[in-house]
């Protein structure tokens, strides 16, 4: 008996601890319910505050509004197409100019000195006698094809004027030289063969151009002596009222002068 009686004793406290805690728990929700229901006439929106745990909150006054003050803005003034300015254009500054300029180099090389042009260039393209300096009057001539002195002036016949008459070239075969052609006999020059100055035709082979170059050497009264120019050391001297080379000094070789022809 007393063990019943002990066992339901216990089960008469479970049920007081449970209906207990039941209590507690309506209670609470009916406590939250309250405090969280909208009063009437309120706004439904509005939601109660709980009071402040360590007293009253100080009221927060709302910010003054800032005044904010337009700008004026005026209106750009208008301008007619007439009266607007194109827009400038940059200007690019050029670099300093240093202080040590290196010099530049001239566009065109200096010009040269123009060598003295020797006195018998004037009769070239001309024609001209050649005279014996040491006679005047006695002047150089073909005559069978053969170059001889003979005494010639303006009252000896045409035809032997015209056999002492020579237009003055340049040397066939070297500058600073001269060719001597015929005047009535065209394509004939005089030329050294065997070492006698005679009368032939331009084969324009090499030998005859050389054959027929004579370079002037100037002597001391405005004469000169020919000298060969592929036997340097011959000149034109005199031989029996004829002209041939000869292997001597220009002191002792024919001197001669251009003139006009008779």
């Amino acid at each position: 008996m007393t063990f019943i009686r002990d066992v339901l004793r216990g089960e008469r406290d479970t049920l007081t601890f449970w209906g207990l805690l039941i209590a507690a728990v309506t209670a609470l929700a009916v406590l939250v319910t309250l405090t969280l229901s909208p009063r009437r006439g309120a706004d439904p929106l509005e939601v109660r505050a709980t009071p402040f745990p360590f007293g009253s909150m100080p009221a927060l006054s709302p910010p003054s509004p800032v005044q904010v003050i337009p700008i004026p803005m005026e209106p750009l003034p208008s301008a007619s197409p007439s009266t607007v300015e194109p827009p400038a254009r940059f200007a690019v500054a050029s670099p300093p100019a240093p202080d040590d300029p290196t010099p530049t180099r001239p566009t065109s090389s200096p010009e040269k000195p123009e060598k003295p042009k020797p006195p018998w260039s004037a009769w070239l393209g001309r024609k001209a006698a050649l005279e014996f300096a040491e006679r005047p009057g006695v002047l150089v001539r073909h005559r069978n094809f053969v170059a001889q002195l003979e005494k010639i002036g303006s009252a000896s016949r045409a035809l032997d004027r015209a056999d002492a008459t020579f237009v003055v070239r340049e040397g066939l075969a070297g500058d600073g030289c001269l060719s001597f052609e015929s005047s009535n006999i065209d394509g004939f020059y005089l030329r050294h063969r065997d070492f006698l100055l005679l009368l032939n035709r331009n084969d324009t082979t090499r030998l005859f151009r050389e054959d027929a170059t004579f370079c002037p050497e100037p002597a001391s009264d405005g004469t000169w002596t020919l000298r060969s120019l592929n036997f340097p050391d011959r000149r034109l001297t005199l031989q029996w009222f004829r002209v041939a080379l000869t292997p001597v000094p220009s002191s002792k070789a024919l001197r001669v002068r251009l003139r006009p022809p008779p």
